[in-house]
């Protein structure tokens, strides 16, 4: 029970009967067992470990009835702390339409899932100029570029009290997949919402394919 590879189209498909590279057909190559194995044929990691960082912002006291620039009365630099880290998923479904003899449950491999998890906080004690820092999430594939905002997450995250958190995810179906591309950087794009006064806008980078 495998994983193998069209070498003429580069799609992964599964074998119920199939257990080690010496029974593969003409025309595949053996992947492997396990859905990691995917990630192994195609270059890249499941984990991308966390990268922390500091973005300077300005804060300030302003009229609530009037909040512009010409309006601040206070200025105060804010210190955001930025922690981010990325996981890869194979995503795995059932398809009934897929179903073979020797892959009765239609077992398929639809595509590759990035989700990228930021959290921060603010390094000053000066509650009253709260800011809040925001990222969007690019993947290079080889010539194309996918891109996400992170939003707050649906999922129930565990974070210690001051501490927020942001998630986007950037699905790379198998049918976008070439043979003849590789993976190049995962990218955080990251600065603060402050009504148009200073912020530093900084970059969070890992490199997705494991060698070159």
């Amino acid at each position: 029970m495998d994983w193998i590879k069209c070498a003429e189209t580069g799609n992964y498909e599964w074998r119920d009967a199939i257990y080690n590279d010496s029974e593969i057909p003409e025309g595949y190559t053996y992947v492997g067992s396990s859905t990691d194995d995917i990630l192994k044929d195609l270059n890249i990691n499941s984990q991308y470990n966390m990268n922390e960082l500091s973005i300077i912002s300005i804060g300030g006291d302003c009229d609530e009835v009037n909040p512009n620039k010409s309006s601040w009365r206070l200025l105060v630099p804010i210190n955001i702390e930025v922690t981010a880290s990325v996981k890869v998923s194979p995503i795995i479904s059932f398809i009934p339409a897929n179903s073979t003899g020797n892959n009765l449950l239609g077992k398929s491999f639809t595509g590759i899932k990035f989700t990228a998890v930021m959290t921060q906080r603010q390094a000053n004690s000066i509650n009253d100029f709260d800011n809040e820092a925001i990222a969007r999430f690019y993947i290079n594939y080889g010539p194309k570029v996918f891109d996400q905002q992170l939003e707050s997450p649906k999922e129930a995250y565990v974070v210690p009290s001051g501490t927020k958190i942001t998630s986007g995810t950037i699905f790379i179906s198998a049918s976008a997949l070439s043979p003849n591309r590789s993976f190049g950087n995962a990218t955080l794009g990251i600065s603060a919402q402050n009504f148009g006064l200073y912020s530093q806008t900084k970059s969070i980078q890992w490199k997705i394919s494991r060698y070159y």
